[in-house]
């Protein structure tokens, strides 16, 4: 008998994930975040946990999901990184300081 195997997750799709692109040293690169809705489970407990909290709690959630994105957020101004969380919270369907759990 096989065992059966566990689908892949969700947030590989491209429908369920925010993408856009950042110049890097002179070079646009595409960043992939999953919608709130595909969180891993450690970052939606983290984020419902802080509901409510400064887009500082956005920049660690990131931290959390995109290792290459989050060495680049020390050098980025307030001004991109709260594009990036607003967008973000936009293509998720929620409001910034709404967590994933109250938007379904």
């Amino acid at each position: 008998m096989a065992n059966k195997k566990v689908p892949k997750p969700a947030s590989a799709l491209k429908k369920n994930r925010f993408e856009f692109d950042l110049d890097v040293d002179g070079e646009t690169k595409t960043f992939s975040l999953p919608k709130f809705d595909f969180l891993p489970q450690k970052v939606g407990r983290f984020l419902r946990s802080t509901q409510g909290a400064p887009v500082d709690v956005f920049v660690d959630a990131i931290a959390m999901i995109n290792s290459d994105l989050a060495a680049l957020l020390p050098d980025l101004e307030s001004g991109q990184i709260d594009w990036i969380t607003e967008e973000w919270a936009a293509a998720s369907k929620v409001t910034p300081g709404e967590s994933e759990a109250s938007s379904s």
